[in-house]
């Protein structure tokens, strides 16, 4: 099915286009909780191969900022308010990965740039980022004031001209199409996990033993080290780190049943 749509896309624009829609979560969130949700996005952007087109559209929950020069990489000169430690995250993913903040290379009046607005503060937590290598080919990305697609949230819309063989327009933002495919993800969840009260629950602790409180505290000093040094070895050990943490928490859970 993937391969018949990658050839319906090439055949059409001579580019082969992924986006990933994400949901980062919020500042007060779980350590934890937060570590897992960049690390399944890393693991998202690698399974992409360098040569396609990727397009990130996310609630980051965070501020990138004005930036500074050793982050000319990755944001543009005009970023949007103070930056904070969650908008510090996205900026070392940006850098990690090579992609790019599409917003902060376009200047914009402030209504322009506020994507989310309660109680009086207006800041900018919505992002879309695309390829370094592919920066070149935005033409603008801008706020839609007045419009929403959640509550509180306002409209971000990209706009690129892909290289392609037929040089075609490609216009991505958060419209109704958005709206409708979005109500189409939130029922199909529903429908497979549930909904939750929304009040924060303590985790299972029934399972919980020495070795697995070590091995996830390892897999987490590895996750920090891989992404301070971004090198294959700190990868291979982050994963390996992981792969063990998987088996002492398995074998954890069943020894802690079979006492039950």
């Amino acid at each position: 099915m993937r391969e018949n749509q990658q050839n319906t896309i090439l055949d059409r624009l001579g580019v082969l286009l992924n986006v990933v829609s994400a949901y980062a979560p919020q500042v007060g969130g779980d350590r934890e909780e937060k570590e897992e949700f960049w690390e399944k996005l890393d693991e998202a952007v690698a399974l992409i191969p360098k040569e396609e087109r990727l397009i990130i559209g996310s609630d980051f929950n965070g501020h990138v900022g004005e930036g500074s020069n050793g982050d000319r990489k990755v944001l543009g000169k005009y970023g949007y308010g103070a930056r904070n430690d969650e908008g510090q995250t996205i900026v070392d993913f940006a850098h990690r990965t090579d992609m790019a903040v599409i917003k902060t290379y376009y200047s914009k009046r402030e209504s322009h740039n506020v994507t989310y607005t309660s109680g009086g503060r207006h800041t900018q937590i919505d992002y879309i980022l695309c390829r370094i290598m592919h920066l070149k080919e935005g033409r603008d990305c801008k706020v839609i004031p007045g419009e929403s697609v959640a509550k509180q949230h306002h409209v971000v819309i990209g706009k690129m001209r892909p290289m392609s063989r037929r040089r075609r327009e490609m216009k991505w933002e958060e419209d109704n199409t958005w709206v409708d495919s979005s109500n189409v993800l939130r029922e199909t969840a529903k429908e497979l996990l549930g909904v939750t009260t929304g009040k924060k629950k303590d985790k299972e602790t029934w399972w919980w033993n020495k070795e697995a409180q070590e091995a996830i505290a390892r897999k987490k000093e590895a996750w920090k080290e891989w992404h301070k040094r971004i090198d294959l070895r700190s990868k291979f050990l982050y994963k390996e780190a992981k792969n063990k943490a998987k088996v002492v928490v398995a074998i954890a859970k069943k020894e802690a049943s079979e006492e039950i």
